[in-house]
């Protein structure tokens, strides 16, 4: 059985391009595409071309790690939110995809309450992060203001399984918190954890980087709790009694 994502954002944060660039990374397509020579197998329709933005949900399917994935590509300019909308019913997940250089706009505090609301698991992708202007640790504070969820960033993939990551899920979890006091805390425990609190809504894991450049940008970070650890002192520097009224 497939499972169904779906990749939301305010219009021009990089979604389309997101899911071009999963499917050319996950070998679904042979050719990768861009939005501005309106070659993205997503936006296929001739108006979409021609604007250069989402009009209509569209569905692709890739594999990876021995599954296979629905991956569903949203309009992201709120005039065709009905559209947006009508993937909901049959999402498993949503990839919330955040431009770095204007953090949580209006369309995107939208989306996500909607996806809240349907108790949707999000994951979160800071994009244009090679751009002039991109202020990470700006974005990360306006996430949990905005969105009012707490966010841990990941530097590369193994951060799921940092000590870092495991610490901070321990401040939302109890039962993972128990198994932490005891040494009992291991891979599969920590991978359940998350879970449980990534559907409740409460928290949502994010990773930054370039689509269009196919790349993470760790900013000479060398470990994924080196990272993680900068950009909260850097969000509380920002932001310091917010986390405290949670």
């Amino acid at each position: 059985m497939r499972t169904a994502i779906g990749v939301f954002a305010h219009v021009d944060a990089g979604k389309t391009t997101f899911c071009e660039s999963l499917l050319f990374k996950t070998k679904s397509i042979k050719t990768l595409g861009r939005v501005d020579h309106s070659s993205t197998v997503m936006d296929h329709n001739e108006l979409e071309r021609r604007r250069g933005i989402t009009i209509f949900s569209d569905i692709a399917s890739f594999s990876s790690g021995g599954r296979e994935y629905y991956l569903i590509d949203t309009p992201g300019h709120v005039d065709f939110s009905a559209e947006m909308e009508r993937t909901l019913t049959i999402l498993d997940g949503a990839i919330l995809i955040v431009n770095a250089t204007d953090g949580i706009q209006s369309h995107t505090t939208t989306v996500h309450r909607l996806l809240k609301s349907r108790n949707i698991p999000v994951f979160i992708f800071i994009n244009k992060t090679d751009q002039a202007g991109a202020d990470i640790s700006a974005c990360v504070s306006d996430i949990r203001a905005k969105l009012r969820i707490d966010t841990y960033l990941l530097c590369n993939a193994e951060g799921l399984g940092s000590a870092g990551f495991v610490e901070w899920l321990c401040e939302h979890d109890d039962e993972l918190m128990q198994l932490y006091v005891e040494n009992k805390v291991d891979e599969p425990s920590a991978l359940a954890a998350a879970i449980r609190q990534v559907r409740t809504g409460n928290i949502a894991p994010a990773v930054q980087g370039s689509a269009l450049k196919q790349n993470r940008r760790q900013r000479n970070v060398g470990h994924s709790w080196e990272c993680h650890t900068r950009a909260r002192t850097l969000e509380r520097e920002r932001l310091p009694v917010f986390r405290q009224g949670l």
